[in-house]
């Protein structure tokens, strides 16, 4: 009786090993709303407020997966490449996971200083360029840049 509960126990055991390691890993999803205002999940106490230069507006983050290496940068438009240079990093995680982060910031209708970026565990990089959206939306949800 104690080999067979044993054998059982193994083969289960076994089994559910195999099906996990089988199973595809889940891309990261990243949200990102822009808002004018303070939005809710400032005030619940598990968000993650990062300050940067600028404030009165904010940009709300719902990361549903892990990324890793998220980093606020703040930098200087190249006219030449039309991108962000890398001047200060003013904020980064090294590791995030299943999180709402709030960065407060300026979404400007000009040209932007700040970007947001951070990869997958795959190695993949993505950015986000901080600024308005361009149809007048308070809040609108995006899907990051491939880097």
């Amino acid at each position: 009786m104690k080999f067979s509960k044993l054998f059982l126990t193994t083969v289960l055991f076994i089994s559910i090993a195999v099906s996990v390691a089988a199973s595809p890993r889940q891309k990261p999803a990243v949200g990102i709303k822009l808002y004018h205002s303070e939005p809710f999940s400032m005030a619940r106490p598990e968000t993650d407020i990062l300050w940067g230069p600028n404030d009165g507006e904010f940009l709300e983050l719902r990361i549903d997966g892990e990324i890793r290496n998220f980093s606020h940068i703040v930098g200087k438009y190249d006219w030449d490449t039309g991108e962000i240079t890398d001047e200060i990093i003013l904020n980064h995680l090294y590791r995030v996971a299943d999180c709402v982060i709030v960065v407060s910031t300026n979404l400007p209708a000009g040209i932007p200083t700040e970007k947001l970026r951070w990869s997958d565990s795959d190695g993949n990089i993505y950015e986000f360029v901080i600024k308005a959206d361009p149809y007048g939306n308070d809040s609108w949800m995006i899907s990051p840049e491939k880097h």
